[in-house]
């Protein structure tokens, strides 16, 4: 029997290719929440197959997690696709009266982040009447979008990545199920799907939080103090850490401390492999530029001095 006091709701939702990341997500949570707490994950599936749902078992029964998986293959939540987001961005957007037991409060996590800290203090956080706590998102050119989702320029658009959830308030006032038909009706206006739905639907009513639960690595130059300043990194952008090309040298870092979590996933050998494959690929590239700079500097300096001895140069015609 869980004990109430201690008990820590979490809610998820992945297809079978987010299913190692997912199991980064959860190795975050169970190292850094106190060890008295009873972790309880909510796990919303796409697709998964038979071999991967034993892989989770197995791995929370290990660590006296409980676990409880929800297979929603098939399940048809847009009636458009505008997206490049997959089905399974949209499970959230299930009734919470679908799990097991609601808890009174519960927090949902992409698969995209990596756990650098305790959530504890999360779960402490008020939330009165509100529906739910999320950062803002950061991203630019918001405005068209939230005029178009009936929303006004002063209202405050949040990123529906990171969500601690108010169960009590969020039946009631059934957002799960406005936001699925705002979704359904309203396809075009909605290019990220579940998140805009959700903002059309509460408008702005929401408890904000420190951006340091939610912080985007795509702003950062250096994951160097990340563990000091931030809880929840978000790798909110189509450059996964998880992909072997990536667009700028220091992504590689990124890349390194990612499969450094995943250690604590399901895949750890891989995940050891791929962690020192990209603090060398990302070592080599950002070698490789600053040799680049070093030769333009000597070839300019060689330019320059080539000029002053030119006998010619000063007779030269204007």
């Amino acid at each position: 029997m869980l004990n109430k006091t201690s008990r820590r709701d979490f809610l998820f939702g992945c297809d079978q290719n987010m299913v190692d990341a997912m199991g980064v997500v959860w190795g975050g949570i169970h190292k850094h929440m106190p060890e008295e707490t009873d972790l309880v994950f909510h796990a919303r599936l796409i697709g998964v197959n038979e071999k991967k749902k034993r892989e989770m078992k197995s791995w929370c029964r290990r660590r006296k997690i409980v676990l409880h998986l929800y297979d929603h293959t098939g399940i048809k939540l847009r009636s458009k696709v505008v997206s490049h987001l997959p089905d399974s961005s949209c499970l959230r957007l299930i009734e919470l009266q679908s799990l097991v037991e609601i808890p009174e409060k519960l927090v949902y996590l992409d698969c995209d982040t990596v756990i650098l800290g305790s959530l504890e203090h999360l779960f402490q956080i008020p939330l009165g009447e509100y529906p739910c706590a999320a950062c803002d998102d950061p991203s630019w050119g918001l405005l068209p979008r939230k005029l178009a989702l009936g929303m006004t320029a002063e209202m405050v658009y949040f990123n529906s990545g990171v969500m601690l959830i108010n169960t009590r308030v969020w039946v009631c006032d059934k957002i799960a199920e406005k936001a699925q038909v705002f979704l359904h009706e309203n396809p075009d206006v909605c290019p990220y799907d579940d998140q805009d739905s959700l903002n059309a639907t509460l408008k702005g009513n929401f408890l904000p939080l420190q951006d340091r639960y939610n912080r985007f690595a795509l702003f950062e130059q250096t994951c160097q103090d990340w563990e000091k300043k931030f809880t929840i990194i978000h790798f909110a952008w189509k450059d996964k850490p998880w992909h072997f090309h990536q667009p700028y040298p220091h992504y590689y870092e990124f890349s390194g401390l990612y499969f450094e979590q995943a250690k604590r996933g399901f895949r750890p050998i891989w995940a050891s492999i791929r962690r020192w494959a990209c603090i060398f690929i990302g070592q080599w590239i950002a070698g490789r530029g600053r040799f680049t700079k070093i030769r333009k500097k000597i070839k300019n300096k060689i330019k320059k001095c080539a000029a002053r001895l030119n006998p010619f140069a000063r007779f030269t015609p204007a």
